[in-house]
């Protein structure tokens, strides 16, 4: 899948690079790339090595820098059209949201982090790419478990530092609603779509949760196994749920401030330098968004250790309620829920927003996992549905199916 027209995308950046930015490259390699993956990746990365700069003729645009004269490398980021993202608004949105994190961090010890942006487009060649800033270091998921247990409290405070930032940062006047962002006219970020719904902006916590949930429908509508919920009624009863319930359940939560999301904060998209063990970079955009400081516990930091769902038992159940509720001093978890712990104690010593802290979040976590299940992955996406029995397929299907029917009738659908 990957794979296919492989020499064309790269002639694509060769020819991009030479007529638009007039440099001439002596190496073009792909970044994370596995020609054998099943899965749509988002976007293809390439790392550009230049070997003379000509005059960067391109005319300056918004959230964009022109190339340093002693840049020898470059990212070069092509969207995956064939990755399930609609393309509207999709490189727009992430450059502006680039501009936003840079700004967020500009005045703490995080201002480097944010790579530069060189030069981008969405139509012009009928496929999107960002130009940027080359940043030196190594995935931090991997560096993290060589370091020692000593060690790893820092990495985890300037993490904490980042997020502080973010949710501190106080946004343009011009963004006033909900979702993505989008450039006016005159080059000025506004509000804009969600790019991962292709919808908004939104006014109301509760048009953003409703168009989650129409999202999530439409989904399953092409799912063989789930036929759009459309027996034993399930359908209607999602729908009524959307017109009439969404907006109970939004209500304490939409009292929060606004603040710029990642929403794939994650250790996979921080790079590190070995040496002086501190963070390099943050990277990848692609699905950031302004909403509430809540929203990137329900979206980030899975391999620290995620909120479970509200259906959890065991262990798994305390891990919620400390999450949601604050943890215990003297609740000490083993290993590796340990490195949640750790995660929280470093977010409370910088003093970041916590979902403990967040009026209406627990209802959220119900929200958001309820709207998940309406079109879980395992039964919309052709990889597991291709490699499972159609006994596994009905047997995910019944459980997905029990979560839907309880919580719709928890809150009287």
């Amino acid at each position: 899948m990957n794979h296919e027209k492989y020499e064309e995308r790269l002639a694509f950046v060769r020819s991009l690079l030479q007529q638009e930015f007039v440099l001439e490259i002596s190496n073009i390699e792909p970044i994370a790339y596995d020609a054998d993956c099943p899965f749509a990746y988002n976007n293809f990365l390439y790392r550009v090595d230049v070997k003379n700069h000509g005059k960067h003729y391109r005319d300056q645009q918004p959230c964009s820098s022109t190339i340093p004269a002693d840049a020898s490398q470059l990212v070069l980021r092509l969207s995956n059209n064939a990755s399930g993202i609609p393309p509207v608004n999709r490189v727009e949105n992430e450059v502006g949201m680039m501009n936003l994190f840079r700004e967020a961090l500009r005045d703490s010890h995080s201002a480097h982090l944010i790579p530069e942006v060189y030069g981008w487009g969405s139509a012009e060649y009928g496929q999107g790419w960002i130009l940027q800033e080359f940043k030196v270091g190594v995935p931090l998921d991997e560096f993290y478990q060589t370091l020692p247990g000593e060690n790893k409290p820092a990495i985890l405070e300037q993490m904490a530092e980042v997020l502080l930032a973010m949710q501190k940062y106080k946004l343009p006047e011009s963004i006033k609603l909900l979702g993505g962002v989008s450039f006016s006219d005159d080059g000025h970020l506004v509000s804009g779509p969600l790019t991962t719904l292709s919808a908004g902006p939104f006014r109301t916590y509760t048009e953003l949760y409703q168009a989650m949930l129409q999202q999530q429908v439409a989904s399953s509508d092409k799912s063989p196994v789930l036929q759009g919920w459309q027996e034993d009624g399930i359908r209607a009863r999602l729908e009524k749920f959307s017109l009439q319930g969404i907006a109970q359940i939004t209500e304490e939560y939409a009292q929060s401030p606004r603040a710029i999301v990642h929403s794939d904060f994650t250790m996979n998209n921080v790079l590190v330098d070995p040496t002086t063990k501190r963070i390099s970079a943050l990277l990848d955009f692609d699905w950031s968004f302004v909403g509430s400081p809540g929203d990137e516990f329900l979206r980030s930091f899975f391999d620290l250790g995620g909120i479970p769902g509200p259906d959890s038992t065991g262990e798994e159940l305390t891990i919620r309620q400390a999450i949601l509720h604050g943890f215990e001093s003297e609740h000490i978890f083993d290993e590796p829920l340990d490195q949640l712990q750790a995660w929280y104690q470093a977010l409370r010593k910088h003093h970041a927003v916590v979902p403990s802290k967040v009026s209406g979040m627990e209802q959220i976590s119900e929200l958001h996992h309820f709207i998940n299940q309406t079109a879980p992955w395992l039964l919309t996406h052709e990889v597991p549905l291709r490699r499972r029995s159609k006994e596994q397929l009905e047997s995910v299907k019944a459980n997905t199916k029990k979560t839907l029917l309880a919580f719709l009738e928890k809150h009287g659908f």
